[in-house]
Order: structure tokens, then sequence, then C-alpha cells
């Protein structure tokens, strides 16, 4: 396979004069790894990446002598090399990647005529090899790791970290406190969505830098050694992860695992230096064995607790799951799906053929989803208004009904879907949801964690008044949250909840796309003199609702879910004692929370299994 049948086309390319600030706009709004840099006639000049536009620590300079104000230009930052062929096998392409440590490289037509075609990434190649069913050489985690890895103290001055993101190309620093609880992680994306941190160091007098901890994002995904390469790829690659870290049996953070890695898994298999473990292995069917709780504390990557109180043994997910279900059929509209949701306040409809099988899950997630494609496409054209089939869920995961909640929520994370099937004996029983799942943690898992052991932080889970649907639903679809606090000078003025959301007016009276005009006013030489309006689709303000109450960092966890049922919302906003919005706490953080705890689980069931067959073998 060829690069050009990978590759995708950059979304926005820079002049070599541009200014440095319109590069640092692009990779914060597109999230992109490389800007290719073009001649006026699209021949690729050279490339940012994400360190490049960090090297500047402050936006505006002064030359020398002159005093005049100026901003650097892109060619002073860009590199030139390497460049990759529109013609090269992904393969060697991937080759190029790893020799040269880099995650993503600008496509040419070919070295005599370097016309900017397109970018091909890490992302493509891996997505590329598991849709057509490549097996990594490598199995596990463990073989392919990379066990040198820098840490920093949350207290630590930015501009250390600053020195080895542009120095030495370091990918990303694991914030780790002296007690040795991974609690966060910087990233050059983090300084590039942010311009606090910038101490000016080309300036007379440079500003006092900043600490890490104000600017690392907290909250860490991690995985085991054991775990397959496979699961962890399909991961990286729904996510764009730089890395995850690597945790041992105790939580220690032993490594990490780079989207290099992986592909290497893939490409060349095992280090030489690196130990091979056993695979994690599927459970048997849950039916098969008696469950029983994890023995050890739930982990956290925020902030160190105490340990946990554990969900009563015998909490599976028979005993929480809906038996029975509103079904829909796929030629029914989107329109009636809502209609029987509000009907009886559901969140989920199983979308069944005319002879009762099951096709698929209609979630309100997917109508939003659905709502974040250029707005309300199942309320354009007449023919548009029968789309369940395309928006629903298709062939749903199914569970046992024997599993235990922390199952349904590993499983329902892995999946990326917050309703599940219930299987017994070959037949479907019911359907368990993200909110059952909820409901039960609100009853029985006081004292387990607290909102700051989950919390998602501001920068990630809060909207300004006046962004966009659009952006709001991606912003909640990309973190994967199902609410997002709307904030105005560090207050939360609203909510936005994802089960609220769908159901919102989005249309006019004539069927249109509902739109608004705001109007900004600024002053100029002391007076408001210009004004500029924008006709716009509706914005976060014209979804949100009231903020019902708000949560503290030390409040349980199982408190706010009650307060989360109490009020009908997906998620409250988490404020200081001064009422300064910290970040928000979601339904979906209470299930990462308990899918937290589901590999320890396997791991005992494994042993207990082990047991069980050595004592059947002795009989």
């Amino acid at each position: 396979m060829r690069v050009w049948e990978v590759m995708q086309k950059p979304p926005k390319v820079l002049k070599p004069d541009d200014h440095i600030g319109k590069a640092r706009k692009i990779f914060r709004e597109t999230g992109v790894r490389v800007i290719p840099v073009v001649d006026e006639n699209g021949k690729l000049l050279g490339y940012l990446r994400r360190i490049d536009v960090i090297k500047l620590t402050s936006l505006k300079l002064k030359i020398p002598l002159k005093g005049i104000s100026s901003v650097a230009p892109v060619k002073d930052f860009m590199v030139s090399h390497p460049i990759i062929t529109q013609d090269l096998d992904i393969f060697e392409a991937a080759k190029v990647m790893i020799k040269n440590n880099l995650e993503a490289i600008p496509v040419v037509k070919s070295l005599r005529e370097p016309f900017l075609l397109g970018v091909i990434t890490v992302i493509d190649i891996l997505r590329v090899l598991i849709s057509l069913g490549f097996t990594p050489r490598a199995k596990t985690v463990s073989e392919v790791m990379t066990a040198d890895f820098y840490k920093i103290d949350p207290d630590e001055r930015i501009d250390k970290v600053w020195h080895k993101f542009v120095e030495d190309h370091v990918k990303a620093a694991l914030v780790i406190k002296k007690d040795g609880n991974l609690w966060g992680i910087l990233t050059p994306k983090d300084l590039i969505d942010k311009k606090s941190w910038m101490f000016a160091r080309e300036a007379e007098r440079p500003r006092t830098p900043g600490k890490v901890k104000r600017f690392m994002t907290r909250g860490v995904m991690v995985v085991t050694k054991d775990l397959p390469i496979d699961m962890v790829s399909r991961f990286i690659v729904d996510h764009d992860y730089t890395l995850l870290p690597v945790i041992d049996e105790n939580g220690e953070v032993i490594g990490v695992i780079t989207q290099l890695d992986l592909l290497r898994a893939y490409m060349l298999g095992k280090k030489p230096e690196a130990v091979a473990v056993k695979p994690w292995e599927v459970p048997v069917p849950a039916e098969e064995i008696v469950y029983a709780p994890s023995e050890s504390t739930l982990q956290t990557v925020l902030v160190k607790k105490p340990a946990s109180a554990i969900i009563k043994p015998e909490l599976t997910v028979e005993e929480i799951m809906q038996k029975g279900y509103i079904e829909i059929l796929p030629t029914d509209t989107l329109e009636h799906a809502r209609n029987l949701m509000l009907r009886y306040k559901v969140n989920h409809l199983v979308v069944v053929d005319d002879e009762g099988s099951i096709l698929g899950i209609l979630s309100k997630r997917n109508i939003i989803r659905a709502l974040g494609i250029r707005g309300p496409i199942w309320m354009r054209r007449e023919f548009d208004l029968r789309f369940i089939e395309q928006v629903m869920t298709p062939d749903p995961p199914r569970i046992s009904a024997y599993a235990t909640i922390e199952d349904a929520a590993n499983m329902m994370l892995f999946y990326d879907v917050d309703a599940l099937l219930v299987e017994k004996n070959g037949s479907i029983v019911g359907i368990i949801t993200k909110d059952d799942i909820v409901e039960a943690y609100a009853k029985h898992a006081t004292g387990r964690a607290k909102v700051e052991n989950i919390m998602q932080p501001r920068s990630i889970g809060a909207v300004h008044r006046h962004h966009s649907i659009a952006h709001v639903i991606r912003v909640m679809e990309t973190n994967y949250l199902d609410a997002v606090v709307v904030v105005e000078r560090n207050a939360p003025i609203g909510l936005i909840s994802e089960n609220r959301l769908v159901f919102v007016p989005i249309t006019d009276s004539v069927g249109g796309i509902k739109h608004r005009r705001v109007v900004w006013i600024r002053k100029l030489k002391g007076r408001k003199m210009a004004r500029y309006v924008k006709i716009t689709p509706l914005l976060a303000e014209d979804f949100m609702i009231e903020v019902p109450t708000t949560i503290s960092l030390d409040t349980d966890t199982a408190e706010a879910a009650k307060l989360m049922i109490k009020y009908d919302v997906d998620g409250l906003p988490v404020v200081d004692e001064n009422g300064i919005v910290l970040g928000i706490v979601t339904k979906s953080d209470i299930i990462r929370e308990l899918a937290r705890t589901a590999i320890k689980e396997e791991e005992y069931l494994r042993e207990r299994l082990l047991r069980l067959k050595e004592r059947s073998a002795e009989q």
C-alpha cells in the first residue's frame, strides 16, 4: 500500500512570511501535529511541528536598537526534512517516522517536484493496519514500551520542562508528586493551548515562569504491561494520545508506550531489551465462575486518596439492568424517537426489524453526535427524516448478566458506548445503561472516591457562552463527556447536559435552522464606536440550562451521583471556596472510575480460575 492511499489533506497551510501567532492558532483550533509551509505555487518549503511554535516564549518582540514591535515569521522556525513522497510504501514511511521520531510528516509529489499533496501520520498508518486485520509482531505492551520517561514535580518551574521539549524533543512530561502518585501530564499541546505560561525570555525583563501544576492536564489514562498491542492501538487511534503511562501491579509508573512504539510493534516487533509477559486473556464466560470483589484499592491518576470502599460482591449486571426496553423501527423518524424518549423518560431505544430481531441501540448520544455533523441533518430535507439506521449503534456489545458493574463500565469505555445488551443463556434478557450504573454507584459506592479523583479539569470540560453548538458537541465527543459547564469570568453561568440537549428546539416555525444575531461593540478612543455583527447558528447560551448546584473537590463521588440523579443532569460544575470553576464531574467520569478497577478484577478472576482448574485436576 502506498502513502497516497493513506495520507490526509492538511486542514491549513502557511506561507513563509506568516507570523508565528497564526501557526499557534491553527495548532490550537485543529489539533494537527504538523503544519506545512508552502510558496505561492504550492511547493513545500518546510513545516512546523508543535515544539517549533513553543520556541517563542513571547508573542511580542522588539527589534534591537529600533524598538519596533515585531512578530517572528514562520520561516524562522520551520524545518525542511524529512519529507515523504506519495509513491513510498507505508512500511517504508513508518521506518522514516520511527528513525526521525516524528508522528506526522508532509507528503510531496516527488523530490524533484515537491508540491504538497498531504500529511501522513502514525495514526493514519495504525488505522489502516487495524482495518486490514494486520497482526502486530509484538504481542503486549511490555515488548515495545519505553522504559525511559521524563517525570517532573508539579511545583517545578515551567521553563525546565520547556527546555526539555525544545532542546531534547521530549514528547511529554509525567507529573508525579513526591509520594510517587501520578497526578497529570504536560505536553507541547498544553503549552500551545495556553498563553499564560510564556515567560518572555526574549524580553529585557522576562517574567518569572509559572509552576507545572498550573498548566498540566489532570488525569491520565494508563495501561498495564500485559495489555495486547491491538487493544492499546485501537484506543490510541480513537483518541490520538501521544503516549500512555505504563503502570505495574502497585500502580507505579514503569514506563510509557508511544505512538511510535505501537508502530514498531506492527513493523519490527519486540524490542531487543524488552521482557515478554503473558498477554492479558479474555476471561471465561461469567456464568462459569463465581465473581468476587477486587482485592486492591481503586487506582487513580489525579489525587491520592484512601482505600476505596468495595461495592458489594453480589452486585451484578442482572441486578441493575432494565428487563424491559422500548423498541423502534429503523424506518421511524428521529422526531418519533425523541417523542418516545420523552414519553417513557428513557435515554435509549432498541432498534429492531419487522421480525423483532435487534439491529442496534439508539441513544441520546447518537442523536447529539448527528447534531454535530453540520447541524441537525434529520431536519434538512424530507427524505432525510428517516435515517435512524445511520445514527444508531449497530450490533451493540453484549455482556453477561452475571458480570459485575465494573466489567460493564470497562466494556462501555472500551467500545465508546453508553448502553449494552445483557445476555443470559444465549438470549437477550435486558439492557444496561450508563444511567443504571450511576444509580447503583450512588447507592452502594459511598466513600469509594472523591470528586477530585475523577473530575475533568476546566481546560477540558468548559466552554464559553458564544461557542457554537457544533463546537460544544465536538468538545463533548472528543473528551468522552456527557456534560460541559459554560464559564464566564471564572464563574459557572450554565450547564449543557447530554440528556437535555437532545430535546432543545433547533428549528423555527418554517422548518429552517434557527440562527441568531450576535453583536460585539468595542471602544475606539474612549467611545463605543466600532460594531461587529455576526449571523450565526445557535450558541451555547441558547442550549444551556441553569446550574442546579455546584460541588467541591472533597465532595464524595457517590453524593455527586445522587445530585445528578436528583436534578436530572449528566454532570455538575466543580468550584473552589470562592466559586471559581475548577472543572466538571460527569456520569462518564464515574464510568471511567469503575472501569479502572476492571483489570484488577480480571487478574483476580484469572488466578481464581487457575486455582479451580488445578483443584479439578487433582481430583
